[in-house]
């Protein structure tokens, strides 16, 4: 036995002053003790998520106070509810509307926005407006330096990464400092502050054009003044041969296709396939290179490439979103006796044969994807 508290009065405190002994009396709780053990919570800055297993007349409640003060974690085995507890967690924050409440959901799985139906905005790739869903966009700069650079072709050393690394807080500062309010000396590349990719690409394009006098330190006088919103480069005197002016940039140390190659970047596709056209990239690489047929084929036939549907069989309208932490949508055909089931890879399957009772227990299940394993896999054929 394990004592945990002693009622003192009407109310109950956590540890014991004084333990019991041999022949003291032993007494029954009733639900007025139980009151006063799991009672005692402010209603105006509590939840309550179920009813207690010692008492169902009592319910079950958080203190928001500590909940969101403190890190927490919803443990258990696979199959014991914990999607379903997160679930109620959120939507009775959400029903309780705590007039600062803001909350912000990572849901990887889309387990979650059919319970917090009307409660919630949803974002992600590939969104479904007909579901009331919102495109999830993330804007270039609000990437970390690594993933940032990741998107751009070429392998970059060591030295090169850390010279754009500077270029990028460079630029990060410099639009801070029109944005006021944030203090220079806690910015780094990876601070999600927005700055020109185009003038990036065009400085670093520009380092590595630049050609320079007979003296090696005075700059060339430009042919043409180029335009970073077009991703036009500056043009400056060939370098010369030898020992003759003018004179590469012997400073120079980024190169490679990741920045010689105007590349342009789009985060949202409206569909699967890459299709836009890009012209000025085109007519950029006509100016360096002589093979421009070959360059405006790999492009076409890049951009031109198809990507494999998400599922696996045509998924009927009468879908209904679950939270689970493998199967994002069900649905029932009650004329044809047919459960239908999608799975977060995008595959789906018809269950034939099955009542529409077995398909509201699959449907409320605390777990949905542990019923599904147990009373619909290799039991009704698909």
């Amino acid at each position: 036995m394990i004592l945990v508290g002693e009622q003192i009065g009407s109310f109950f405190e956590r540890g014991v002053l004084q333990s019991p002994t041999s022949g003291d009396q032993v007494h029954l709780a009733t639900n007025e003790d139980l009151r006063i053990v799991y009672g005692g919570y402010n209603e105006q800055s509590s939840i309550v998520i179920g009813n207690q297993s010692a008492s169902e007349g009592l319910a079950a409640q958080l203190d928001m106070d500590k909940l969101i003060s403190r890190h927490c974690a919803i443990l258990g085995a696979t199959g014991s509810g914990k999607s379903n507890a997160v679930s109620i967690v959120v939507k009775a924050i959400a029903d309780k509307k705590f007039p600062s409440a803001r909350v912000l959901m990572i849901d990887p799985h889309g387990e979650y926005a059919g319970s917090l139906a009307g409660r919630c905005q949803v974002f992600r790739v590939g969104a479904n407006s007909a579901n009331d869903e919102n495109e999830l966009c993330v804007a270039f700069w609000a990437l970390p330096f690594k993933e940032l650079m990741a998107i751009f072709p070429g392998k970059l050393s060591d030295q090169n990464e850390d010279y754009i690394r500077g270029k990028v807080l460079e630029l990060k500062r410099v639009s801070a400092v029109a944005i006021g309010g944030l203090r220079q000396e806690a910015i780094t590349a990876d601070s999600p502050i927005p700055f020109s990719i185009h003038k990036l690409w065009f400085e670093l394009d520009d380092f590595e054009r630049m050609t320079f006098k007979t003296d090696r330190t005075t700059p060339e006088t430009l042919l043409a003044k180029g335009d970073p919103a077009t991703l036009t480069s500056n043009h400056y005197p060939t370098a010369g041969l030898g020992s003759s002016a003018p004179f590469l940039n012997n400073k120079a140390i980024v190169s490679g296709e990741a920045v010689r190659i105007p590349s342009r970047i789009k985060f949202c596709q409206a569909d699967n396939a890459v299709k836009s056209s890009d012209p000025i990239a085109s007519k950029l690489w006509a100016n360096a290179s002589p093979d421009v047929a070959e360059y405006e084929t790999s492009v076409r036939n890049w951009r031109n490439q198809s990507f494999p549907k998400e599922a696996t069989m045509p998924i009927p309208e009468i879908m209904q979103p679950v939270a689970s932490t493998n199967i994002t949508a069900v649905g029932y055909d009650a004329e044809n006796l047919t459960v239908y089931i999608q799975f977060l890879d995008g595959s789906a399957y018809a269950y034939k044969g099955v009542q529409e009772h077995e398909f509201e227990n699959l449907k409320t299940a605390p777990s949905v994807c542990s019923y599904f394993n147990r009373n619909y896999k290799n039991v009704y054929p698909y």
